[in-house]
């Protein structure tokens, strides 16, 4: 997986080591939470020119491509592209700059869900559903952050389970 060759900070401020190899870098899990807010920031403020630009469907495809994009990117689950002539690429990502972008793929394809309930509402359904419509999109989204959360705490009680959670991940993106 991506993220196997890596130190884990612990909760209690102790390093761990993955346990398939040496360390060869350090992932720092503020960084990772910092790329995706930056890319979500940036997602944000170039979500209404996306959205004018290819409208509510092509924005919400190219959201959930971004999304599975970025989850494929991180498991280590990027098939060959030697079409592409991209030689880095081959073999699939893998390490540290794999983390951080798919971090950034996943950051930056949130707003482009997150900021279209509304509009989505308003396109498919009369008036007197729109707000029922716009508040079971809003909070199915958080569903699925909760969820998230839940899965991953159960799924991943040590550092060398966290590729496998992220290969889950993948799987439920593509």
């Amino acid at each position: 997986g991506a993220v196997t060759n890596d130190i884990y900070h612990t909760n209690n401020g102790s390093q761990e080591q993955s346990p398939s190899s040496s360390p060869s870098y350090l992932i720092q899990p503020e960084a990772l939470v910092t790329t995706f807010l930056i890319a979500s920031s940036l997602g944000t403020a170039l979500e209404p020119l996306i959205l004018s630009r290819l409208g509510l469907r092509r924005t919400i495809l190219l959201g959930a491509f971004c999304n599975m994009l970025g989850s494929l990117v991180k498991s280590g689950g990027l098939p060959p592209i030697s079409f592409l002539s991209l030689p880095s690429l081959s073999h699939g990502l893998r390490g540290t700059y794999a983390l951080y972008s798919g971090f950034f793929f996943v950051g930056f394809a949130q707003p482009l869900f997150q900021c279209t309930p509304s509009l989505l509402s308003a396109s498919w359904f009369p008036e007197e559903e729109r707000t029922l419509a716009t508040s079971i999109a809003l909070n199915a989204n958080q569903l699925g952050v909760g969820c998230a959360f839940i899965v991953g705490a159960l799924w991943v009680q040590n550092p060398s389970q966290v590729s496998n959670y992220f290969s889950l991940l993948s799987v439920l993106s593509v």
